[in-house]
């Protein structure tokens, strides 16, 4: 019941306090994690990834099943490696929002884009697009 933007910055700014990331950094990273999440789903936590159409569909290249889902669209592998609780809690927007904040945190570690998994990362068309129609 907690409006997004409202969850999103309290549980990625308290990831990211906890891994010691400087208030500076936290405050933009924030506010591009609540863009992410708009241009990814809209805020909408039940999303999937081209409304379902393409759900388990095996990629015709890599024989991986897109199933992205959630707030931030995270596939299943990705999910099931960094989300509390796995694919399984997908839907779950804190859990969603967690994973999506250790997965920056994995690319800012690393000295790395942390919004590079994402295609609508901060800098790109799509998150452009998306931030005029909000």
């Amino acid at each position: 019941s907690t409006p997004a933007p409202t969850l999103i910055n309290r549980v990625f700014s308290c990831e990211l306090r906890k891994a010691g990331v400087p208030e500076r950094t936290i405050a933009k990273a924030v506010r591009e994690a609540d863009g992410v999440a708009w241009c990814e789903s809209r805020h909408r936590t039940q999303a999937v990834a081209y409304g379902g159409r393409y759900l388990y569909t095996p990629n015709p290249a890599t024989g991986y099943k897109y199933s992205a889902a959630g707030l931030f669209q995270i596939i299943r592998s990705t999910a099931n490696a960094y989300l509390p609780g796995g694919y399984a809690k997908v839907h779950d927007p804190v859990a969603n929002t967690r994973g999506a904040a250790t997965i920056w945190l994995w690319g800012y570690k690393r000295h790395r884009n942390p919004w590079a998994p994402w295609s609508c990362a901060p800098g790109t068309s799509a998150y452009a697009g998306a931030a005029r129609q909000r």
